[in-house]
């Protein structure tokens, strides 16, 4: 079984609200917040966060589609 990746990033505590009203739009339910020196640590399970986050595609990428 492939084990799970998480995404880890730090906030503020003045965003904590903002952050959960985006979770909740994004219909991310499965998410873990601690403090660490003031500020809040959120881990994401990366599975949960490639379901709602779209590829964005580079300009390397763009410069290697074929021209029509």
């Amino acid at each position: 079984m492939k084990e799970e990746r998480y995404i880890d990033f730090i906030i503020a505590p003045y965003c904590l609200g903002e952050l959960l009203l985006a979770l909740d739009n994004c219909d991310i339910s499965i998410f873990y917040i601690t403090l660490v020196d003031n500020d809040l640590m959120v881990r994401i399970p990366k599975s949960h966060l490639e379901k709602v986050v779209h590829h964005v595609v580079s300009k390397e990428e763009m410069d290697l589609k074929p021209q029509c």
